[in-house]
């Protein structure tokens, strides 16, 4: 009797154990998703990079992500569907995907490449915006004005 109470207790503890393990740690599918919205950041910081580096040369946005970028890069990780890229403004944009879970200040140092801005969204669809650095956005040059001198009846200019 006493080996069954014991065996017991140990299975109860290695039930204890493993339950304990998916709180902290999350459960497989959890970290599949986690690895996939990872991968999506990725892309879209890539994408974002590109469009940034067309804008310096072309100096307006690209029309779509078929001028910026490769077929994978492009594409949604998991479902191969293409990631939506919408012009809001001359200099703005967003590009939006489709992410399986939650970012936000609990959980963005999992998430997030080093040195990535913070763009929190919600499980589901959602558009990230962004802005063209200021840097790369031509500014006009103010040109001082140009004085004319007058001529004199016989041709000559006065200096």
């Amino acid at each position: 009797m006493r080996n069954y109470i014991f065996v017991a207790f140990i299975g109860g503890l290695g039930i204890l154990a493993l339950v304990a393990g998916f709180v902290v740690v999350g459960s497989p599918q959890k970290s599949r998703d986690i690895n996939l919205d990872r991968q999506r950041l990725q892309d879209i910081s890539s994408l974002r990079y590109n469009i940034e580096s067309y804008y310096r040369k072309q100096r307006s946005l690209p029309v779509s992500l078929d001028n910026v970028s490769n077929e994978e890069v492009k594409t949604d990780p998991e479902t191969k569907k293409p990631y939506e890229y919408k012009i809001t403004s001359d200099t703005t944009f967003e590009i939006c995907a489709t992410f399986l879970a939650d970012l936000n200040e609990k959980t963005d140092s999992y998430y997030l490449p080093t040195g990535e801005e913070r763009a929190y969204y919600k499980k589901g669809y959602n558009c990230l915006p962004y802005s063209i650095p200021e840097y790369l956005v031509p500014t006009a040059i103010p040109v001082p004005a140009i004085e004319i001198f007058p001529s004199t009846s016989s041709g000559d200019i006065i200096y």
